[in-house]
This record gives C-alpha cells, structure tokens and sequence, in this order.
C-alpha cells in the first residue's frame, strides 16, 4: 500500500469550497467579500495543526490578521490545489464550510508523494461575526 492510498484511506471530512472574485472595499473603508464564482464539494484527510503557532514565514499565527482570529488552525491533505489571496491575482482566498463554521486557507504548499500530487493545506477558522 503507497502513502497516497493512506492519505486516501484516511480521507475523514467532506467540505464545501468556494471560490470568489477578488475583496474590494467600500467607500468607508470597509472589506466587502467578492462574488463567489464557483462552489464545490471536497473530500480530504483533515488533522489539527497542532504545536504549529510559527508555520508561515515564522509569523505567529495566534496574532490577529485581517479581520481573522486564527488559533484555531488545520492541516488538510488533498488531490486539489487550494488558493491563498496571494496565490492568484484578482481573487479571494478559498474558503471552506465545516464543523458549522467558515474557515479560510492561510497556506498551500505542494507535497509529492512518489509521484501523487498532493496538497497541504492550512486552514484558519475566521472570527466570529465575518463573512
């Protein structure tokens, strides 16, 4: 048995990603979430990111940024890139619903499994109260 059928095997959560067009702002100032342009299920192997409190380019992740709260972090493992805001110009990062909550990707990093592309990607669940 590979490590990717592993992954696969391991596959535990079901999500809802969506894909939006880039954030604007209004006339005050204010963040306004773009259009979503596409929506899709997503099956993965989701693990806590635990004793992970430095994991991009050694920002604290437990601080606050944009609008999020991020202490409540995830590892998911995929066969499907996701996308931060800096990924692709002119769109949003991905966001995803599960447990009852939005959570957005703070990080995706390619990871080759012996020729299996695969996917780590890290979630952030957002403040209560954002969209």
């Amino acid at each position: 048995m590979s490590l990717s059928d592993v992954i696969d095997s391991f596959a535990n959560v079901t999500m809802v990603v969506t894909r939006r067009a880039a954030n604007t702002y209004d006339t005050g100032g204010v963040k306004v979430l773009g259009a979503a342009l596409s929506t899709f299920p997503l099956t993965c192997s989701m693990q806590p990111a635990t004793g992970q409190q430095r994991i991009v380019g050694g920002r604290d992740t437990r601080a606050n940024e944009d609008g999020k709260q991020v202490d409540d972090n995830r590892v998911v493992y995929s066969k499907t890139e996701l996308f931060t805001e800096d990924s692709r110009s002119g769109f949003a990062a991905d966001r995803a619903v599960f447990e009852n909550a939005t959570w957005e990707v703070f990080r995706c990093e390619p990871w080759d499994l012996s020729g299996d592309q695969y996917w780590r990607v890290t979630f952030t669940a957002l403040n209560q109260g954002s969209t």
